[in-house]
């Protein structure tokens, strides 16, 4: 490789650089088959997937044929796995993968007189939180209060029938460049109101 400059009418030639070589290579990974990526729940750490990648129905070897790296998969929202051929692979494969919030957990759910009492354990980062409630274990018809604050981790749902049982789930949701990422449902829990 060698740099030019055209003045006026004239070009001027730089040096040649140093040379060097470069085996290309035998097979096109871009080609392959890739598996394993699945979405994530945020665990505050890095976060890789299980990959098994394929090229005509042969698995190929981590390392010895390819190497992956990771970009963004320690937050939530959208991560990307690379995948770059090596050895007699050549190319990259890019991959991305969805880490939505922690799975949230109820720990405590008590009766109140025609209303009942949530607390939810806040795992890992979110912008806010969402409680459903129906009388059915399906949660059919069901109904849906909104937490916009992120530091609330209890609440009171009254205006309720008495002497009715509800069951509740808690979620949790974060909002990243205006989409919100929704985490997994809680165990859902059971509660009868009082008269």
């Amino acid at each position: 490789m060698r740099s030019y400059t055209n003045v006026g009418s004239k070009t001027y030639y730089g040096p040649w650089s140093d040379i060097k070589n470069i085996k290309t290579a035998k097979y096109d990974i871009t080609k392959a088959s890739v598996s394993g990526i699945s979405t994530k729940a945020y665990t505050g750490k890095a976060i890789t997937q299980n990959i098994t990648v394929k090229y005509n129905g042969a698995a190929l070897k981590n390392g010895t044929d390819y190497t992956t790296s990771y970009s963004n998969n320690k937050k939530i929202g959208k991560a990307i796995v690379k995948i770059t051929g090596k050895g007699k692979y050549g190319g990259i494969i890019t991959k991305a993968f969805t880490i939505n919030p922690a799975k949230q957990e109820i720990q405590k759910l008590t009766y109140k007189s025609k209303a009942f009492f949530v607390d939810w354990a806040q795992k890992g980062s979110a912008t806010g939180y969402e409680i459903q409630y129906a009388t059915n274990s399906k949660f059919t018809n069901a109904k849906k209060v909104t937490i916009t604050n992120s530091k609330t981790d209890k609440i009171t749902i009254s205006k309720l029938s008495g002497k009715k049982k509800y069951y509740v789930r808690v979620r949790s949701y974060t909002a990243v460049n205006g989409t919100k990422y929704y985490g997994a449902w809680s165990v859902s829990k059971s509660v009868t109101t009082k008269k």
